[in-house]
């Protein structure tokens, strides 16, 4: 599950030197159509792993295939750490979650790891279970379209 972690998440944050921000739209950031396995252009989440591998075909695959593998076994540890009330971890493992849903502009994904990430900031159960199956939900249609990507 550290994997992902090890990465250096796509920079959001308004107060970040120009330098500094990896999500600034330039020229190479012009949306990159890509037929999928179907033949069809592909969903919008190959351009965002492109844009956050700079346009790397072959560090986007080992993004895709990141969090292909590691997704079900976060998934699984969170689920663990909520039915064991352990708060610090599932605090980490959905940051982690969140952070590895960004690189696919998984919004409804990386927004539902946030709130469970607060949740167990505050060691809400309740929230922590309202927040659970959205999320597995959203994780599993990502994995189901990364699938589909042909880098």
């Amino acid at each position: 599950a550290g994997a992902l972690a090890g990465k250096s998440p796509p920079s959001t944050a308004d107060h970040a030197p120009e330098a500094d921000r990896i999500d600034e739209p330039s020229a190479d950031d012009a949306p990159v159509a890509v037929a999928d396995r179907n033949g069809e252009e592909s969903a919008p989440e190959l351009s965002a792993v492109l844009r956050h591998a700079g346009h790397d075909p072959d560090l986007a695959r080992e993004l895709i295939d990141l969090y292909l593998s590691e997704t079900p076994q976060l998934l699984q540890e969170i689920l663990h750490g909520i039915e064991q009330r352990d708060f610090a971890s599932v605090q980490r493992l959905a940051h982690t979650l969140k952070t590895g849903s960004s690189y696919f502009d998984a919004t409804q994904s990386a927004e539902h790891a946030r709130q469970l990430e607060l949740a167990a900031k505050h060691e809400s159960t309740p929230d922590l279970m309202t927040h659970l199956t959205p999320l597995q939900d959203e994780c599993r249609r990502l994995m189901d379209r990364l699938r589909q990507i042909d880098v």
